[in-house]
């Protein structure tokens, strides 16, 4: 093949596709001259001027990519980073005196986790944990040099900072991620540029539970939920978190409440979902990834001495200690058969039983005394039946009068020097304390009004046929009816709580015609525990009406031993679920034998009794005030509202709505019963338009 120099002299123009610009052809002659020129090739040991040149400029730039690549990933080089540091600063400190003070620091750090861990203090165990991690990596370089075992301790602390740190490196991840979505929502629907939820606004949250949770809610009702607040999750793996919902029939607390089961199938996540209305419009989500109380709770013996310290009960659904206060309060045990009641009352007689400054006092109801019979040395008396029962509540009704008088008579003297009054017996200052369990309450009611029926007959089969003047002569408290335990239990309920003498009662259903049919007196029980319950039914006659709503479900307790409880206290206002400690048959035979064997010492050293509570003395430094009596001359008993007839003696005469805003915390239905009962003792009443003035005899009605 020839080669044509006048074709090649006009060489077609040329272009570079990669800056598109043209590139110039050479000529003929520039070609030969190429061909011709010498070839210059370096030696191995020369260094072109041109590489030197793209030395600098390549190392440059291989710094600005490092550092780019590093300021994207700065939050998750913070582990390696802070271990790295230490590891080297350890080395550096190549010394015995730094190994002996960091080897200090490692055990002052664990021991702080330990006993974070054993107080439930989140912060002291975290704070120690990490201490400990630290000063281990410090003190393993410093003792070991640059070696393989701290090398080792690098790559351990290290690991244990991602683990601790990943966390909270993904929920900022997962912010960012929600701020950005939620700032292109607000800039306008742009589907197609984002490959996520912008479709459906509001079903993307924090994390996967919190996304979970909006699209359950939204598949279940059709709306996204208007807000999502407190959202976190517990250290068995699930979340707590607070939910507000559009307005609507469907979306409302109860209404979700109602759907649970569905709503727990549309989450599709691993544990127990619980709701519960904290608000009018707001739902407290929960799911329970692991059942704490799966599993029997051993008792636990704990140090308190003193009725005024709090009693142990067991744990709650996320493994808190429950525990309630008896003293100056009574306590309501409601439950049906076989499910923990009668456990409950073993527990709280068990942990009565250490406090050294209160007297056990028991009713039971089952023949043989079965509940509180094996209890039966360790307390000061347990009665078997109405009639005994009866004869405890009296003997209480005398103890609450001494011990009023005691307190009258402290105050009194109190009061004289220029102090407080006394207003509460204080165990341990001025006698024991007075706790009466009563087994079956219902029962001892209804076995009561048998009896008292009983009576009745014969009393009417006695008086048949008595003249009359035998009848004047026979004792008038023969011919009196007994007054019923019902009314004697809640008379002692309302009157003996501030004497330090307190009542638990347990019973199956805490209905009004426990109390004998006349008043609920369940409003006397600060303290309400229920166990399951045979009905849902049942719930409002323990917890009062309208507590279904609020979340209050005995009947969805699935194991004997667990219950919800309602007290005073803040953090026991919401219904949660709780188990209770098993105390055992071989428990009850422990502390029983030991009770015997601590009385057969105390014979062989003569131990003295504990010194009896002060008696009142006669003596007064000024004038007791004499006693409140009705015109009729008999005395004002306790349950007939005397603090109000004070008020009413020093008006001298009043109306109902004057002696209702006069009275100490009297209503107006009080006011009505204090009055019926007090006419029938001599106070009488005048018509004035469409009012009725009552006035003491001796007083001018219309002063």
């Amino acid at each position: 093949m020839s080669f044509d120099l006048e074709s090649a002299r006009t060489l077609p123009a040329q272009h570079d596709m990669t800056t598109m610009t043209t590139i110039a052809t050479p000529t003929v002659n520039e070609l030969q001259n190429r061909r011709s020129a010498t070839i210059y090739v370096p030696s191995s040991s020369s260094t072109s001027p041109s590489s030197s040149r793209k030395l600098w400029p390549n190392c440059a730039d291989w710094l600005v990519r490092s550092g780019r690549w590093i300021a994207r990933r700065r939050y998750e080089l913070i582990p390696v980073t802070a271990t790295t540091s230490l590891t080297i600063l350890g080395l550096a400190q190549d010394s015995l005196t730094a190994t002996l003070s960091y080897g200090a620091l490692t055990a002052a750090g664990g021991a702080s986790a330990f006993l974070g861990l054993k107080h439930k203090n989140d912060i002291i165990t975290h704070a120690g944990a990490g201490a400990t991690v630290t000063f281990a990596d410090l003190t393993t370089a410093s003792a070991a040099g640059l070696s393989w075992p701290t090398l080792t301790a690098w790559a351990i602390s290290t690991g244990i900072g991602y683990w601790a740190f990943g966390p909270w490196l993904t929920q900022q991840r997962n912010q960012r991620l929600k701020l950005h979505i939620d700032t292109v929502r607000a800039k306008g629907p742009v589907t197609a540029a984002l490959g996520m939820e912008t479709a459906d606004p509001g079903l993307v949250g924090y994390t996967p539970e919190e996304t979970a949770l909006r699209r359950a809610l939204h598949a279940l009702t059709n709306h996204t939920p208007r807000e999502i607040t407190a959202f976190h999750h517990t250290p068995d793996g699930g979340f707590i978190a607070r939910v507000r919902m559009p307005a609507g029939r469907n979306t409302s607390p109860d209404a979700l409440i109602k759907k649970r089961d569905q709503l727990a199938a549309n989450l599709a996540l691993p544990g127990d979902l619980q709701l519960n209305k904290t608000g009018s419009d707001e739902l407290l989500v929960r799911l329970i990834a692991t059942d704490v109380l799966a599993g029997t709770i051993p008792y636990s013996d704990d140090s308190a001495t003193s009725i005024a310290d709090p009693l142990r009960l067991g744990i709650d659904e996320y493994g808190d200690s429950v525990d309630i206060r008896i003293l100056y309060r009574h306590t309501l045990v409601a439950g049906a058969s076989d499910w923990g009641k009668s456990g409950l009352i073993n527990l709280i007689i068990k942990r009565l039983t250490r406090r050294a400054d209160v007297d056990i006092y028991g009713i039971d109801m089952k023949p043989g005394s079965v509940e509180l019979g094996p209890w039966e040395p360790l307390m000061k008396k347990v009665a078997k039946g109405p009639e005994e029962a009866r004869e405890l509540l009296d003997w209480l009704g005398e103890e609450s009068q001494r011990r009023g008088k005691i307190l009258a008579d402290l105050s009194a003297r109190e009061l004289a020097a220029g102090r407080d009054p006394v207003r509460k017996w204080v165990p341990g200052v001025h006698g024991n304390a007075i706790v009466v369990i009563t087994d079956e309450l219902a029962e001892l009611i209804r076995q009561d009004e048998v009896l008292r029926k009983r009576e009745a007959e014969e009393r009417k089969i006695m008086m048949k046929g008595i003249s009359a003047e035998d009848l004047d002569a026979m004792d008038i408290d023969d011919l009196i009816a007994r007054q019923p335990v019902a009314t004697q239990y809640e008379s002692r309920l309302a009157i003996d709580r501030f004497l330090a003498i307190s009542y638990v009662s347990a019973t199956q259903q805490p209905s009004r015609k426990v109390f004998g049919g006349s008043t609920d007196a369940r409003g006397n029980y600060a303290n309400r525990l229920s166990t399951r319950t045979g009905e849902a039914g049942h719930a409002p006659l323990i917890f009062g009406q309208g507590c279904q709503a609020k979340g209050w479900r005995p009947e969805e307790l699935d194991l004997p031993g667990k219950f919800l409880l309602a007290t005073p206290e803040p953090e026991n206002e919401k219904p949660r679920e709780c188990r209770a400690e098993y105390v055992s048959d071989t428990d009850i035979a422990a502390d029983v034998s030991h009770l015997h064997a601590r009385a057969a010492r105390d014979l062989l050293t003569h131990t003295p009794e504990t010194p009896p509570a002060p008696e009142p003395t006669d003596a007064h430094p000024f004038p007791v005030p004499a006693p409140l009596r009705y015109p009729d001359g008999t005395p004002v008993a306790n349950d007939e509202w005397p603090d109000l007839y004070r008020t009413f003696q020093r008006l001298g005469n009043a109306t109902k709505d004057e002696l209702t805003h006069a009275g100490p915390f009297a209503s107006r239905d009080t006011v009505r019963r204090a009055l019926e009962t007090w006419t029938r003792h001599g106070i009488q009443g005048r018509r004035e338009g469409r009012a009725t003035r009552y006035y003491l005899p001796d007083a001018n009605p219309n002063d």
